[in-house]
């Protein structure tokens, strides 16, 4: 599996663009997704944009991936981030992701 990182493009060059995210500024491959304009999110990973996408999904992703980080960093992650970043999942049904059971798993 791989997890993509919301990126959001900044400046564009051939083929590439320079995006900012997560974990700081990267010139990102943009040969799958083609052109895009500068403030459009992305979803890349391996330095290569995956997708395009918006800017709430930008946002769920991130909080997503900080409960997860949390979880990594034995921490308690925040309940809006599982909420916020797992929702579509939680919605409806009882999941594994639901905060309860990450709290018990940053306490392992």
């Amino acid at each position: 599996m791989c997890v993509g990182i919301p990126m959001q493009v900044r400046a564009l060059g051939v083929g590439t663009a320079t995006c900012v995210g997560r974990s700081g500024e990267d010139t990102i491959d943009m040969m799958m997704v083609g052109d895009v304009p500068v403030g459009s999110w992305i979803l890349a990973w391996n330095h290569k944009a995956i997708r395009v996408i918006d800017q709430e999904r930008a946002a769920q992703v991130n909080q997503a991936l900080d409960a997860v980080e949390a979880v990594m960093n034995g921490k308690a992650p925040k309940e809006d981030d599982v909420q916020g970043g797992f929702g579509d999942l939680l919605e409806g049904q009882a999941s594994r992701l639901s905060p309860e059971f990450l709290n018990a798993l940053a306490k392992k």
